[in-house]
């Protein structure tokens, strides 16, 4: 099982992010008003791996954060119009732009130093390789 696309890095969180906001420490702890991504969880022999929907994000907009339970997805997608305020008037607004963030309980049988993450075609795919046994 390989991860496609460009990687994204993948690394523990702790303390405040680079920016100065605040990590959740769990989905719990997530705030309301956060965008929620939509995901798929597959288990197969050799690995778990996460589909997450990340359209119009590439690999540097991406945080794929490790806690002790959780690996936590986070971004920020902007809105572009409202960067370039050239709008007159906006009649329909239907697609979501702000903060993303989304964490997943980490299966037991996951080798935490093998994790990689990696986007294609606003598709985030992170695969969680299984720990060998009897190793």
């Amino acid at each position: 099982m390989t991860a496609r696309g460009r990687a994204v890095p993948v690394h523990p969180r702790t303390g405040p992010e680079p920016n100065g906001s605040r990590v959740p420490e769990s989905a719990d702890d997530m705030a309301i008003g956060h965008l929620t991504p939509d995901a798929d969880q597959i288990e197969y022999p050799e690995a778990h791996e996460l589909l997450v929907e990340l359209p119009g994000l590439a690999a540097p907009d991406i945080d794929v954060g490790l806690t002790e339970r959780e690996v936590i997805v986070a971004a920020v997608k902007p809105d572009p119009e409202m960067t370039s305020c050239t709008a007159v008037a906006r009649h329909l607004m239907e697609r979501r732009y702000g903060a993303i963030q989304r964490a997943f309980a980490l299966p037991p049988d996951i080798d935490r130093s093998a994790i990689r993450a990696s986007v294609e075609d606003g598709v985030l795919t992170i695969v969680l390789p299984k720990a060998r046994r009897g190793v």
